[in-house]
């Protein structure tokens, strides 16, 4: 800052605004497992997830006419800085997956997974936008 008696820029002080930021989380999640069969066992899963995050328009007070006379520039027009950060997604999983019992104490296991990502505001992070597919086995065994 520097002194105005000696002819540098003047200070005015600062301007302060109260906002709010808004989340929304919406989550469905479900899954069905089979058990009918001696050895082996098939669950399926899903979830859906929508999400919107948005801050509320920015108020700011105006300045005083003094302070607007003695700047060279200003722009106090905070309009659109609320729509800055909105985010919205909507995820959806789905996943089926088995075991099947070789022995007493070994179990073979599989999955496969989908995951579809819809991102509606891109602008934020870049597109998100896509889909995966995941497959998973393993071998789980107990030590004695």
């Amino acid at each position: 800052m520097f002194n105005a008696s000696v002819g540098g820029p003047k200070h005015y002080g600062s301007f302060m605004g109260t906002i709010d930021y808004k989340t929304t989380v919406d989550m469905f999640s479900g899954g069905l497992t089979y058990l009918g069969i001696k050895r082996a066992s098939f669950t399926l899963n899903g979830d859906f997830i929508s999400s919107k995050a948005e801050f509320d328009p920015i108020n700011m007070p105006s300045p005083p006419q003094d302070a607007l006379d003695n700047l060279e520039y200003f722009d106090f027009n905070y309009g659109t800085v609320n729509t800055f950060s909105d985010l919205s997604y909507k995820r959806f999983d789905l996943s089926i997956s088995g075991d099947y019992k070789v022995g007493k104490e070994t179990t073979l296991t599989a999955e496969i997974i989908y995951i579809d990502f819809i991102d509606d505001n891109g602008y934020v992070y870049g597109d998100q936008t896509g889909s995966l597919y995941v497959l998973r086995t393993g071998l789980t065994f107990g030590l004695r």
